[in-house]
């Protein structure tokens, strides 16, 4: 097999691996491909609300491995390089970074989708008196209380606003299912 062959090979495969791992992510945070209830929605978009800084954070990482990757400089003895080299075939270092670099760009373009649907749909009610106790609440993991002081208003009020916020932006993310 020519060097142009098992490349063609191995980012057939990491292609296919890549949709198949962008569709259950996708299934796994947006719940598009299944029937789900106000709760479930209500559940997951907290869910992804308390992701976004992390995802964030990991989405930048990603891009500087990007960045290695495309110069041809991994380091070391990649567990990836490894999970690329027990398929029967052998790549060249040079291969194996072109091959890491493509599947790493399919997990950061779901990622990167991830993060863009959460910031529009968080700027969808920015306008909102009470938008910063979503903000504070998922974004920068305050408290409540500490969020009642800041405003003024009482905790309660906090929760209750909340609560209405996260139901927008649920039907935002999930459409007439989280009605």
């Amino acid at each position: 097999m020519t060097t142009k062959q098992s490349q063609d090979t191995l980012i057939r495969l990491a292609g296919e691996a890549g949709a198949k791992a962008a569709i259950e992510t996708l299934e796994r945070h947006t719940g598009v491909f299944k029937a789900m209830t106000a709760t479930e929605a209500y559940k997951q978009t907290e869910r992804r609300l308390w992701s976004l800084a992390t995802l964030k954070e990991k989405a930048e990482y990603d891009h500087e491995r990007l960045a290695e990757y495309e110069a041809g400089t991994v380091r070391g003895r990649s567990k990836d390089i490894i999970r690329l080299s027990t398929g029967g075939m052998r790549l060249d270092p040079r291969e194996a970074a072109e091959a890491l670099a493509a599947d790493l760009r399919r997990r950061i373009a779901v990622d990167e989708y991830e993060i863009k649907l959460l910031e529009d749909a968080l700027s969808s009610i920015s306008h909102d008196p009470y938008y910063m106790v979503v903000y504070n609440k998922y974004l920068l993991q305050q408290h409540d209380d500490d969020i009642a002081e800041e405003i003024p208003c009482n905790p309660s009020t906090v929760r209750k606003n909340r609560g209405r916020l996260i139901r927008q932006l649920a039907i935002r993310l999930y459409g007439a299912q989280a009605v």
